[in-house]
Parts: structure tokens; C-alpha cells; sequence
């Protein structure tokens, strides 16, 4: 079973760019093991901006595997989203390189992209009901 990526950001560009880059991975096999299910349907892609650790808590604990990118990273701020069960904190970088292989790290296919237009703030974006 595949996993779908969820962009969640109300910035329009970066939502544009973020979908249009990571619809290219899909549907690849990224080189996981098959028997090595990932541990959820649903990866949110997400910014600091938008989404504060306790929102990405929220999102982890309805079963969403979240990738917060970070334009200017800092240990703290990485450490407080990792303590609230961020999957990852990257750099927000344009050729998006480690971003990419943090979604492979975390699903062996991706089936779909989806862009939500407003992030952590109410929005039910699928099996793991990220807004519920």
C-alpha cells in the first residue's frame, strides 16, 4: 500500500512548488523493504509557520507521519518538534533534496499528492484526520 503526502500550507507559492516537485516521486518505489510497511497511510508536509509543535502533536497522535521544514533551522526549535512526534525537521531548501529523502526514509511508495490550503487549522485531510 502506498502513502499519500499531504501539503499543508496557506502560502499558495509554496504550496505550488512543494506539490509540483513532490508529484514527480509518485507512484515510485522508493527501495524499501515491502514487507516493511510504514507505520502510516499519511505524510504531512508542513511549515513552522504554520504548524507550532503542539499542533504537530496533535497531528502525530491521529496517526500522521509529519515533515516540518524549517526556513531558518534551529537545534531548540528541531528538538521541541521531534519531542512532539515530528518524523522530521528539515531545511526549507529549494531543490527540496533532503526533504525528498526524508519521504523516502518514511514510505516505501508514494501513491498521491495532496494540497490542503490551510495548515493545523481545522482541516480534515484524510485517513489520519489531521484536523478532526
Amino acid at each position: 500500500m502506498g502513502v499519500s503526502v499531504v501539503v499543508l500550507t496557506s502560502d499558495s507559492a509554496l504550496q505550488k512548488a512543494l506539490t509540483s516537485r513532490l508529484e514527480r516521486l509518485q507512484p515510485v518505489v522508493m527501495g524499501h523493504d515491502p514487507g516493511d510497511p510504514p507505520a502510516s497511510t499519511e505524510i504531512v508536509v508542513t511549515t513552522v509557520s504554520e504548524c507550532e509543535p503542539e499542533r504537530c502533536g496533535r497531528l502525530t497522535s491521529k496517526g500522521a507521519m509529519v515533515i516540518v521544514l524549517a526556513a531558518i533551522p534551529r537545534e531548540g526549535e528541531r528538538e521541541r518538534y521531534l519531542q512532539s512526534g515530528a518524523a522530521a525537521y528539515v531545511p526549507m531548501s529549494v531543490d527540496s533534496a533532503e526533504l525528498l529523502a526524508e519521504i523516502q526514509r518514511l514510505a516505501p511508495r508514494v501513491d498521491r499528492v495532496l494540497a490542503g490550503p490551510i495548515a493545523c487549522h481545522g482541516l480534515s485531510t484524510g485517513a489520519a484526520g489531521a484536523g478532526k
